[in-house]
C-alpha cells in the first residue's frame, strides 16, 4: 500500500499539535485521543499491551467519519513511508495527551502556588 498521502497527514497534524492548535479530548480508554475537524475525526492511540504502565509498543492514528473508522495505520506500516513513524507518531501522541488533559494549565497553577520558590 502506499502510505505517501497519509505521511503527509501524519506530518502536518504533528506539527499542529506540537504547536497546540488542534484540540484534542481523552477518549475512555485513557489511551486514545481524538481531535475533530470539519467531516472527520482522527484518532491516535498508543498500544500498550496488557500492562497498563508499559511503554508503549506502537502508535496508531484513525480517521473517522460518522463514528466509523475509515482508515487505520500503525507506526510499523509506515516504517517504509515514513522511517520516523514512532517518533512522529509518539510526539503526536504525546502533545494530544497533554492538550487532552490541561496539562500546561495544571503547570501553570501549581508553578503559580510556588512562586515564591520559583527561582
Amino acid at each position: 500500500m502506499n502510505y505517501d498521502k497519509i505521511s503527509r497527514v501524519i506530518r502536518a497534524l504533528s506539527r499542529s499539535a506540537a504547536a497546540g492548535a488542534t484540540s484534542w479530548r481523552e477518549l475512555d480508554s485513557q489511551t486514545a485521543y481524538e481531535a475533530d475537524f470539519a467531516k472527520y475525526s482522527v484518532r491516535i492511540s498508543a498500544d500498550v499491551g496488557e500492562e497498563s504502565n508499559a511503554a508503549p509498543s506502537q502508535y496508531k492514528l484513525e480517521i473517522v467519519r460518522d463514528g466509523r473508522v475509515i482508515e487505520t495505520v500503525t507506526s510499523d506500516q509506515l516504517k517504509a513511508a515514513l522511517p520516523a513513524s514512532a517518533f512522529i507518531l509518539r510526539e503526536m501522541y504525546d502533545a494530544a495527551r497533554k492538550k487532552a488533559l490541561g496539562v500546561e494549565d495544571v503547570l501553570d497553577e501549581i508553578l503559580a502556588s510556588l512562586k515564591e520558590f520559583d527561582r
